[in-house]
């Protein structure tokens, strides 16, 4: 299991992930500091939860699976049905959920708007919500800014309660309204994911938080990366995957230096 919460303004894309892999239920093997997040093109953040290896000898991890189903073409109109046949020739057999969650900047009126991307073989097409059964094929469900939002938000893996689901839309409102700054929207959502790890042992406390500005995606500033250690004592930084086109940059990490 996992929790990665995917939201968007007009002005951002965010997303948290927790960097948890568990195996079993109930869960006995634990792998606690592993990266689910991979940035798209500086157009989209990918994050996923299920099944974490391609293979049963856990030799290719499904993050790394990830990042070259998404090589190839810098457009993700182009890609995510690529992305779908791949998951549908590659994990069909094994019948265990799987889902890859994105927050995604597209056209819309000859402008960039947000929209929200769900890959899934467990997720209801209508409703985006997760269901029991397990389909044999992968369907693409996409999701844009309705005329009277200007924000957009939808988790994937460990169950938000009623009262934390409304706090995430409130943060993202904030944001929207410019009563947080993306920092502070990231590390209030970061805190919401923590709560949830207090009680669910398959969400991890360590955390890698991403944001990527309109500004951004048109090669103005930099994407936003900020590592949240589950262990204070930590000096190791760690930044999600990356992909564009052929390129590839995975499990970068960064050092403090004193």
């Amino acid at each position: 299991m996992t929790l990665i919460v995917s939201a968007a303004t007009t002005e951002y894309l965010l997303q948290a992930a927790d960097r948890r892999l568990t195996r079993g239920h109930p869960v006995k093997d634990i792998r606690d500091d592993e990266t689910k997040a991979v940035i798209f093109c500086n157009t989209a953040i990918f994050g996923f939860t299920g099944w974490a290896y391609v293979d049963d000898a856990q030799k290719c991890r499904t993050d790394h699976w990830l990042c070259e189903a998404l090589a190839g073409s810098p457009n993700l109109y182009e890609q995510l049905p690529i992305l779908k046949r791949r998951a549908d020739e590659t994990f069909a057999a094994r019948r265990e959920p799987l889902a890859f969650a994105a927050t995604a900047w597209g056209a819309r009126n000859d402008e960039l708007s947000p929209f929200l991307v769900l890959v899934s073989n467990f997720h209801d097409t209508k409703t985006g919500k997760s269901v029991a059964e397990v389909r044999p094929e992968f369907d693409v469900l996409t999701c844009g800014l309705k005329d009277d939002k200007d924000t957009l938000f939808h988790y994937v893996g460990a169950e938000l309660l009623d009262w934390e689901d409304d706090e995430v839309e409130g943060i993202m409102s904030g944001l929207s309204k410019r009563l947080l700054t993306v920092e502070q929207a990231l590390w209030q959502i970061a805190h919401v994911i923590r709560r949830v790890a207090d009680r669910d042992e398959t969400v991890g406390r360590g955390i890698l938080l991403t944001a990527i500005s309109k500004k951004a995606a048109l090669g103005e500033e930099l994407a936003v990366t900020t590592y949240m250690p589950a262990d204070t004592t930590t000096t190791v930084g760690k930044a999600p995957h990356f992909v564009c086109g052929g390129a590839l940059m995975i499990e970068a990490q960064f050092h403090l230096i004193e």
